[in-house]
Order: structure tokens, then sequence, then C-alpha cells
């Protein structure tokens, strides 16, 4: 079985691999030979998907990468989205202190996750915390502020109507 790789494994999962007697095979195609694993998962991360309409500047709009190497922690925090990566950066935040505002397009949050995880997951994570949220809107445009100067600016559009959202 072959499998095509289109980032480099961090060499940890090599040892791994290796470790498990698979054997690399060059032009980044993996052959997987006399694994000693019942099943592995390869799950070297994510790529940050970034919408369009969405200026990031490392500055004052993030990625969720450079969400990790913020040098102090903002008041504030707009956050697009409210799955899996958006909750843990909500969680994250206001246990140092943040106010955190979910911008999620689908009519509720955490859209993909089963009902009754969701309902533990906004019980335990979000209710009691100075969470706000708007659903059913779409960040349509974003733009990057000035630290200190001018804020960042977001324009949301109803996910229905498309009308702008004030």
């Amino acid at each position: 079985m072959y499998v095509s790789f289109t980032h480099t494994l961090s060499s940890r999962l090599l040892d791994l691999l290796f470790y498990c007697s698979i054997r690399l095979i060059y032009n980044n195609y993996y052959y997987f030979h006399h694994t000693l694993l019942q099943d592995i998962i390869l799950a070297p991360g994510s790529i940050p998907f970034v919408p369009p309409g969405v200026t990031v500047d490392e500055k004052t709009v993030y990625t969720s990468d450079g969400a990790l190497e913020l040098p102090t922690v903002p008041e504030w925090v707009a956050i697009i989205g409210s799955g899996y990566i958006g909750l843990e950066f909500s969680d994250v935040y206001t246990a140092l202190g943040s106010e955190v505002t979910f911008i999620e397009a689908l009519p509720l949050l955490m859209p993909t996750f089963d009902r009754e995880i969701a309902k533990q997951a906004e019980r335990l994570l979000i209710r009691d915390r100075p969470i706000d949220y708007r659903t059913g809107v779409f960040a349509s445009e974003v733009t990057p502020g000035i630290p200190g100067e001018k804020p960042v600016t977001i324009k949301m559009i109803d996910a229905d109507t498309k009308y702008v959202v004030i």
C-alpha cells in the first residue's frame, strides 16, 4: 500500500515509522512494510484555513498558528468558527483573562459536534465564561488594525439574507 504525503514528516514521526518497521521510499512515497501495529493514525497537524476577505498580518489578525505565539494576552479576542480548534482557543484565552466572541456562519455553535457533546462543551467551556457569540453570520471582511492605535475591523453579513450586520 502506497501513501503520498504532501508535507514533510517530522523526525520524531519518521523515528516512529521506522520503529514500526515501515520502510521509507524516496520521492514522498512511503511503503508500509511489516507493520507491527494493528492500526496507525498519522496526524502531523493542519494548515490554518483563512476565509476569503480575511487579511492576516500576524500582528492583530492571527491564524491559529500565530495565536499560539502572542507576546501578551489580549483583552478581547474574536474567533472565526466555533469548531474544535476555536473552542480550544476560547478555553485558553478565557482562562488567561480575555473576553471571547465567536463568529459562526452556521446557526449553532459547534455545528460539527455531536449534539450531546456540544451541550456538554457549552456547559463546561462556554456558559460561565466571558464568551459572546454571533451565529448565522459570516466574517466577510477582516481588516488588521494597528496595535495600540486602531482596532481590527470585522464586517459581518447575515448568512441567510446576505445583508451587512451592524
